[in-house]
């Protein structure tokens, strides 16, 4: 099969001036105009067709360079001068002519892809478009318009269209059949619109495609997240009011150092929300359960507020991972989900009869009466838990729901069977307990309900100091150790969550907006699932963490 690419003029030069060639090599090759490359898939060979005098020593060391670089049998020049090309046009045309019909009208959109990737193809690693990008990074909040050359650095977002549609990719078309495509990038100070355009070839056949699958081809380069360094001109665009677009002169894929947990001994998060919890968790689920794959994790439990929606997006990546495990011949992931629901405890005294009184209210009624509800985690261990779990999920909805689904302890009690359950954060009975104060023999029953006693970071509960200026954190450390004295006294176990709301550090500003916009006081600064801490360190964590 042979098909003909029309190369682009700036990456042309790029390809050309990552040569291994003399200066005067370069220069000869500078006179050379590549008009089109002819690919012959079938004998795995190009044919450079262009305008200019090449010695046959030049075009043989370029073509063999070029040969090993893309991986072809055999890389040819065809050239003419131009006045040659002029005289003979009529004959050329009719010699081009007669290659273009005996190729199927239809090209092969795989082997042009690949073709497209070897001949734009770059010796630096990451360039993903034109020449490298040089200078020093400016922030995007110092970028002006009329700048130029400007290297700014980012990641690759979505943005929201028109018509308020989320997207990665804003494209349009115009008249003259170009495209620009546009998409975002923002770093920690600002954003800022990045535009390429595609100008549209005129020709027939595949000639007249060529902007279209330029652009598709640039599109599959990127990804939702990628960090780039981009290196270009900066205008103001009258059809965006104004705002600043970048128009790129190179763009660099930046790598990330991913976090990583390099402990021997690895630790389970059994406290964990995903954007399931309404208002609260902003995890996104993949990217949860591929990080504590990515860290080896042996376990992690899905615990969002009072619902179970999590889960099968869950198992999705896990099962995802391991079916292409198995196809690599690799060991299947030791990631074991559990699968657990963080309820709404109320005491039977607040049973449905008092939860049923909510349709017979008025407005003002319902704002002012509260049914006090205290956090409970449940992890189901086995099959007939998970079942109870299940169950306990559609009561509190159905039977139990005001303001939340709520969860009667005497219902819990009915449907214990599998399920272990946990004291949860300090929005659970057992730290209320001990935050205002109560004795040893009430801790001590209240403890007796649940089969493991929780403590967090003192991170996670230093809202508590803000709002109340009694409080120091040495207090915040002896809550910890009087749940741990509590549980070593009645044999229960004791563990460290994190109450893990977003992935990584960084997202603790997005999800203080969303609780400001709840007007939650304090905005407390939830865990991370950040787990780099070995044995050795354990103790000092679960106590004072």
């Amino acid at each position: 099969m042979k098909y003909f690419i029309e190369p682009d003029k700036q990456k042309t030069e790029t390809l050309f001036g990552n040569l291994k060639l003399s200066d005067a090599e370069h220069a000869s090759l500078l006179l050379f105009v590549l008009q089109q490359i002819e690919v012959d898939t079938d004998g795995n060979k190009w044919v450079l067709h262009g305008i200019g005098k090449l010695s046959s020593e030049l075009q043989t060391k370029i073509g063999s360079q070029l040969a090993e670089k893309f991986k072809v049998q055999q890389v040819e020049f065809r050239t003419s001068e131009k006045t040659e090309l002029s005289e003979n046009n009529d004959n050329q045309q009719e010699q081009k002519q007669e290659d273009v019909e005996s190729v199927p009208q239809t090209t092969n959109e795989d082997e042009f892809s690949k073709a497209y990737a070897a001949l734009y193809a770059s010796k630096t690693k990451g360039l993903l478009y034109g020449s490298m990008p040089k200078g020093k990074v400016k922030p995007l909040s110092e970028v002006t318009e009329e700048m130029h050359r400007v290297v700014v650095e980012g990641e690759f977002v979505r943005s929201i269209d028109r018509d308020g549609n989320l997207q990665i990719f804003d494209e349009r078309v115009l008249k003259s059949g170009a495209i620009l495509l546009s998409f975002n990038l923002v770093d920690a100070t600002d954003g800022i619109y990045v535009r390429m355009r595609f100008p549209q070839e005129r020709g027939e056949g595949d000639f007249s495609s060529v902007a279209r699958k330029e652009c598709n081809e640039f599109k599959r380069l990127f990804k939702q997240g990628m960090r780039l360094r981009i290196q270009g001109n900066v205008t103001a665009d009258k059809y965006l009011n104004d705002e600043l677009v970048l128009e790129p002169k190179g763009i660099l894929l930046v790598p990330t150092g991913q976090r990583m947990d390099n402990a021997e001994s690895k630790r389970v998060e059994l406290h964990c929300h995903t954007k399931m919890s309404r208002m609260d968790g902003i995890t996104p689920m993949d990217e949860l359960v591929e990080q504590a794959i990515r860290w080896n994790h042996p376990a992690l439990a899905i615990t969002d507020h009072g619902v179970v929606q999590a889960f099968p997006f869950c198992m999705d990546v896990l099962n995802a991972e391991n079916s292409r495990r198995k196809k690599a011949g690799e060991q299947p992931c030791d990631l074991k989900l559990i699968f657990g629901m963080e309820g709404y405890l109320i005491a039977d005294n607040n049973d449905e009869t008092n939860v049923d009184r909510e349709d017979n209210e008025d407005d003002n009624t319902k704002k002012k009466r509260k049914i006090p509800s205290n956090h409970i985690i449940l992890l189901a261990k086995n099959i007939a838990g998970l079942r109870n779990l299940y169950k306990l999920v559609t009561i509190s909805h159905l039977r139990y729901m005001y303001r939340n689904p709520l969860l009667p302890r005497k219902v819990i009690e009915e449907h214990r069977d599998g399920l272990i359950i946990g004291s949860a954060c300090e929005i659970g009975e057992l730290y209320r307990a001990v935050l205002r104060g109560a004795s040893d023999k009430e801790l001590e029953k209240i403890a007796s309900f649940y089969d493991y006693l929780e403590i967090q970071p003192l991170g996670n509960n230093a809202f508590l100091l803000r709002n109340n200026s009694k409080l120091t954190e040495k207090d915040l450390q002896n809550y910890n150790k009087k749940i741990y004295e509590v549980g070593k006294k009645l044999g229960k176990l004791v563990v460290a969550t994190g109450d893990v709301h977003f992935l990584n550090p960084e997202d603790a500003k997005v999800r203080a907006v969303l609780q400001d916009g709840q007007k939650i006081s304090g905005c407390r600064l939830s865990g991370t699932i950040v787990f780099s801490h070995n044995g050795r360190n354990a103790g000092r964590i679960f106590l004072f963490w």
